[in-house]
C-alpha cells in the first residue's frame, strides 16, 4: 500500500556466520553491534538473554525443517544443510505508538506481506498501555494476524490471529521454502494491525531462518 510500517528494529545474528560469504556479501554477514551499557540497563544481560532467545528458536526451526524435509520423503538434512552457518537474524521490534489523530484511519503497524526467508519463528508479543505497563489487547482486532490458505468457499483464506498457546511459537513459511518444495508449502501472508486507540504500543521478536546465500 505504499504506507511506512510505524515501527523500529533491532537485527543480531545468534550464530557463527561463514567468514567466506562475508567477504563477498558484507551487509548481510556482517558483525553484530550491540548498544552500551546505561542507567538501569546492563548490556552484558541483554545480549546474553538475547543470544540465548535467538539459538533456542533456531534450534526449534531446524527441528522443524527436518520433520518438513522427512514429511516431502527427502533427506532429513534437505533444508537444513543448506542453512549451516547462514545469515540468520533475530530480531526485536517495537511497534511504535499512535496518536488520537492517526487511529482508525487504516494506518497499519506492518502491511500484509509475506517473508522473504525459508521459515520464521515467533515467541509472541506483548501489548503495551498508554502508562507503558505491560497489557492484554486493547481491543479484538489488534495485534499478528495470519492469512490462511485460499478455498473454493474463501478464496482470499481468512485471517486468523497469530498467538500461540502458552510455552508455544509461531512458525511461518517464507518464501524460500515455498520455492523449494515447489508450492507444496505456501509462504504465510500476515499483516500487524494497529489499536483502535491511541497511545498503545507492543513490543515482540522473530527469528529468521535462511539459506547459505551461496
Amino acid at each position: 500500500g505504499g504506507q511506512p510500517d510505524f515501527k523500529e528494529c533491532f537485527f543480531v545474528a545468534p550464530g557463527e556466520l561463514d567468514e567466506e560469504a562475508r567477504v563477498h556479501y558484507p551487509q548481510i554477514y556482517a558483525e553484530n553491534v550491540w548498544p552500551e551499557d546505561g542507567e538501569g540497563f546492563s548490556s552484558e544481560v541483554f545480549r546474553s538473554r538475547y543470544l540465548e532467545m535467538g539459538k533456542a528458536l533456531h534450534h526449534a526451526g531446524m527441528a522443524l525443517l527436518r520433520g518438513s524435509a522427512l514429511s516431502l520423503g527427502l533427506r532429513e538434512d534437505a533444508f537444513t544443510g543448506m542453512t549451516l552457518k547462514g545469515p540468520h537474524v533475530t530480531r526485536v521490534l517495537h511497534y511504535l505508538p499512535l496518536k488520537a489523530d492517526q487511529v482508525n484511519t487504516g494506518i497499519l503497524w506492518g502491511e500484509e506481506h509475506t517473508d522473504f526467508n525459508l521459515l520464521t519463528l515467533l515467541p509472541g508479543g506483548r501489548f503495551y498501555d498508554p502508562a507503558g505497563k505491560p497489557s492484554g489487547r486493547p481491543d479484538d482486532k489488534s495485534g499478528l494476524y495470519l492469512r490462511t490458505r485460499a478455498t473454493p468457499e474463501a478464496p482470499h483464506g481468512h485471517m486468523v490471529q497469530g498467538r500461540p498457546p502458552e510455552g508455544c511459537i509461531v512458525a511461518q513459511v517464507g518464501q524460500m521454502l515455498e520455492i523449494l518444495t515447489g508450492g507444496t508449502f505456501l509462504a504465510t501472508p500476515h499483516v500487524v494491525t494497529a489499536p483502535g486507540t491511541p497511545d498503545w504500543s507492543r513490543m515482540s521478536a522473530a527469528h529468521f531462518i535462511h539459506l547459505h546465500s551461496n
